[in-house]
């Protein structure tokens, strides 16, 4: 047994929580554990780490009871974003040991990553980070990889650079879902590095799971419809990998549309001809057919984005 004296002044100032044990009934004491993590790495990596220091709890420790042992808590000056690991702590003797458990998880996934490596100049302007990530070898990794798609084949090579400068990196882990049906969208991704599905509804009426309708792997492309034409998703796209994505925004394309309007006509041929190769209805067609139908949607699409972007006929 132990005597504690607290001095009345800091008694009637402050709440006073008395921890013990009540016979052999161990009172918990709620814990909490920061980390930073750099600013280039996907949010849900960081609640990944989180809940892995949470999971890294000796048996007599027991996660937030409230089942969320983890969230983003703030930022951590110009460097990361500061994450929170919540713990209740059964052994008040281990404290510092626990603590120390709990965090080397986060500490373990932040190495592996390197996210010393690269730390964004500031929070304020996401934007204006990622575009001055566009120097050097992150430059011509963007236009390298934007040059490998059909869609962008009618693009120059210092059209393509100019846009390399307006992508922004967007940093997904397995199951992330990058984009969901029916939103709304002006931008489309560029998938840099790893794998996405792409997935339809599924039925409510038989209670089947939403259907697989398409793998696409680096480089590819997706949500051009919602760069192009404003269109809302027709599909939802979730990560099968650890996948970077650079995202095109409207706002982003749209200086190099107006200095050369005709490339409105290369891009809706392409598109055209995407989605008339993903179309059963066309399949099922014969060549000429296909022809002409991916012909009238190549005019239907012409009309689209110029609306869009609002540019003259």
């Amino acid at each position: 047994m132990e005597t504690v004296i607290v001095p009345g002044s800091i008694a009637a100032k402050s709440n006073l929580v008395v921890l013990a044990r009540r016979g052999d009934q161990r009172i918990p004491w709620r814990r909490d554990v920061d980390f930073g993590v750099s600013y280039g790495v996907a949010p849900s990596r960081g609640d990944r780490d989180g809940r892995d220091g949470a999971d890294a709890c000796g048996n007599d420790e027991r996660r937030d009871q409230s089942g969320d042992s983890r969230h983003l808590s703030g930022l951590l000056g110009d460097n990361a974003i500061l994450y929170t690991v919540l713990y209740w702590l059964a052994d008040l003797r281990q404290d510092v040991q626990t603590d120390s458990q709990s965090a080397r998880p986060c500490a373990c996934g932040a190495h592996a990553r390197g996210d010393g490596d690269s730390a964004p100049a500031s929070h304020t302007d996401r934007r204006r980070v990622a575009q001055a990530g566009t120097t050097g070898k992150a430059l011509t990794e963007r236009v390298a990889t934007v040059g490998k798609l059909a869609l962008f084949a009618p693009l120059t090579e210092d059209e393509r650079r100019a846009m390399a400068t307006e992508l922004a990196d967007c940093m997904y882990v397995r199951n992330d879902t990058i984009s969901r049906r029916g939103e709304a969208a002006d931008a489309m991704f560029v998938l840099a590095k790893g794998t996405v599905a792409i997935y339809g509804d599924a039925d409510s009426t038989s209670g089947q799971a939403r259907p697989r309708l398409a793998t696409l792997e680096a480089p590819n492309y997706f949500g051009e419809m919602g760069l192009l034409t404003g269109q809302a998703r027709t599909a939802t796209v979730v990560a099968e990998s650890d996948a970077l994505c650079y995202r095109l925004d409207k706002s982003g394309f749209d200086a190099i549309l107006r200095a050369r309007p005709e490339l409105v006509d290369g891009l809706s041929k392409v598109v055209a001809e995407r989605q008339a190769a993903n179309d059963a209805t066309l399949q099922a067609a014969d060549a000429d057919a296909r022809a002409r139908m991916a012909k009238n949607r190549a005019s239907d699409l012409v009309r689209k984005i110029r609306q869009f972007f609002d540019i003259a006929p």
